[in-house]
């Protein structure tokens, strides 16, 4: 189930620390903490909350939505 009180943010508005659900096919599959933005590749680096796993995450084939603090 999605995160309540998310709101969809484009790449230039992601930065390090944010907190952010990442969807596909408006389905939840990521939440984590941002550690890297590449506005340049077009591409984010999260932490991943559950496993600790670091993720790429392309915003072209996720929907990326910040999280509340």
């Amino acid at each position: 189930m999605p995160a309540p009180n998310t709101r969809l943010v484009p790449l230039a508005e992601i930065r390090r620390g944010d907190r952010i659900e990442a969807r596909h096919s408006y389905q939840p599959r990521y939440v984590g903490v941002v550690e890297l933005v590449a506005r340049e590749l077009g591409v984010v680096w999260i932490r991943e909350t559950h496993l600790g796993e670091r993720k790429l995450l392309d915003p072209t084939e996720h929907q990326l939505h910040r999280c509340p603090a």
